[in-house]
């Protein structure tokens, strides 16, 4: 089994020196990168601030909680894993639900943290589920412990992972 998966990691291609290797990666995707979002509380910070890639620096805050972030990727695509990566500060924790839909009306939910006491992470959370046809990616966000406000460093969503070709 472990030959077979091997031979089907590369092709031979033929290129201006002969022929080379080309090798396929699987590349996860991150599907909310830059999509829209809004969010049903006061924003303290611009919601966009929750999917622009960035989980280290600046966050999308709401307040008061509870508050929800709802992500639109515009279309609908095969979904099956959310990451989450909250601020984090000494023994912050937060409490929250992952719904997902295809017409932001009939809502799945697909995690639900609302009994979680876990202090927040640099390294997030990550759940997974079966595979569903998404839209739309919601997160309530119910409490946190230390103040009124949220705080989503980044929403992340993916689908399978998508091979690429590459010549390293």
């Amino acid at each position: 089994k472990r030959r077979k998966v091997a031979e089907l990691g590369y092709q031979l291609c033929e290129g201006i020196d002969g022929w080379r290797r080309q090798f396929m990666k699987l590349i996860p995707r991150n599907l909310a990168l830059g999509c829209k979002t809004f969010s049903n509380s006061g924003n303290e910070t611009p919601t966009e601030l929750a999917v622009d890639g960035d989980r280290v620096r600046l966050f999308w805050a709401g307040h008061p909680n509870p508050a929800a972030l709802t992500v639109d990727m515009e279309e609908v695509r095969e979904v099956e894993k959310v990451k989450t990566f909250f601020y984090v500060a000494g023994r912050r924790y937060y409490k929250y639900k992952i719904y997902v839909s295809v017409d932001a009306i009939k809502w799945t939910l697909v995690c639900d943290m609302s009994e979680n006491t876990k202090p927040s992470t640099v390294a997030g959370d990550s759940w997974s589920f079966e595979k569903q046809q998404v839209r739309f990616v919601k997160i309530d966000i119910l409490f946190n412990k230390v103040n009124t406000s949220v705080h989503l460093r980044e929403i992340e969503v993916y689908g399978p992972a998508i091979y690429e070709m590459s010549n390293d």
